[in-house]
Formats: C-alpha cells, structure tokens, sequence
C-alpha cells in the first residue's frame, strides 16, 4: 500500500511560485539598492562638485572685484606714468636724438656718452600677496655722460633737459672736474671744467618677454 505525500502536487507548485517569486523580489531589491547607492554617490559627486565650483566662482568674483578696485585706485597714477614713458620700450636711438637735440639747444660742446647693457629684473611681489598680479620686469641702463661745460650752471641745465625727457631716469653720481688745460686768455674762448655723470635709465614691462616665451611653449 503506498503512502500518500505530505503535500499535493498543487501546494509544491504553490511553494515553487512562491520561492520563485522571493528570489525575483530579492534580485529586484538588491539590483534597486545597487542603483539606489550609485545614485546617492553621484548625486554626492555632483553636490561636491557643485561646491568646488561655487568657491572657484565666488573666489574668481573677489578676485575680480580686488582687481577692479586696485584698477581704480591706481588707474591715474599708470595713465601718468604712461604717459611720462615709464612703461614703454626704452628707444636707444631716440634717445640719443634727444640728447644731441638738447646740446644744441643748450650750444654746449660735444658730449661723449656711453650706454652700458641692459639689465632686467623681474619685481617679485610681496609673499603675502594673496592675488600677486602678472609678472613686472624692470629694465635698467646706465648712461655715462662727459660733457665740457663753459659753467656749472650749464650741467644743472643738462639735467634738467635730460629729466623731463620721456622715461625715468635717476642720476647716481655727477663730477665737475677743473680742466688743467683750460684757458684764462681773453683770445681764445675754451671750456673751464668738463662734468662727468652716471645716469641709470628705468622702464617697466608688463608683459615680459620670458613670459611670453613661456606662454608659446
């Protein structure tokens, strides 16, 4: 005689669709909690990006307005100095146009002028500069000037024609020396004294040419 089964065909079937659909609710919820948690990170990834990018553009805002308020604090004293030739390309010929243009006008003897090599430095801005602006270069040029003077009056005057000329420069040594072979007759007119000066030519880049080479690399 054989013994029935504990269960009926219809409840294994039951059991089967029931464990069948456990594991495909299981899968469903597992897969749904996979992308759940990518979403929560990138949605992460993108509020911190976001963030990133508030501070780059609230930081480039400040920036600008430090800027804007340094242009207009300073935006006078660069239109003098600009103007006054400071901030242009120092003209070797032009300058010494210039100053045979003012012998003449003075009708001072021949001038002997010599001009060393220019030398550039860039202007290093304060370590605690939080927003160091471009990079500045200053070029400096020494000037040796003889000149036989009548007067001493006569190198004041050269002086004074030479810095009102376009450009800044700064003298750092002058010498009015006694001429041994000067004359005292009244017959022939020659000069007393011959002066002897150094003269240090500055003008200023904004751009300097290392940075634009930097730039083309």
């Amino acid at each position: 005689m054989k013994a029935a089964p504990p269960l009926s065909k219809s409840d294994l079937m039951l059991i089967r669709n029931s464990v069948i659909s456990f594991l495909v609710l299981s899968i469903l919820a597992l897969v749904t909690h996979v992308s759940a948690t990518r979403l929560q990170q990138l949605a992460n990834d993108n509020l911190n990006a976001a963030r990133v990018h508030f501070d780059q553009v609230s930081t480039s805002v400040t920036q600008i307005a430090q800027e804007e308020e340094t242009i207009i604090r300073y935006i006078d004293r660069y239109i003098q100095i600009d103007k006054d030739g400071v901030v242009s390309a120092p003209d070797r010929l032009q300058f010494l146009e210039r100053m045979d243009s003012i012998r003449e006008s003075l009708q001072l003897y021949a001038l002997d002028l010599e001009m060393g090599e220019q030398i550039s430095h860039v202007v290093p801005y304060p370590p605690q500069d939080p927003l160091p602006g471009e990079p500045v270069t200053v070029n400096q040029t020494s000037i040796d000037l003889e000149l036989p003077l009548l007067h001493e009056g006569d190198l004041v005057r050269v002086l004074d024609q030479l810095l009102s000329m376009p450009g800044l420069f700064l003298p750092t040594q002058c010498l009015i020396i006694l001429d041994s072979i000067a004359t005292d007759t009244f017959t022939q007119l020659r000069e007393n004294l011959v002066s002897r000066c150094r003269v240090n030519w500055f003008s200023f880049e904004l751009t300097p040419p290392a940075a634009i080479a930097q730039e083309g690399l």
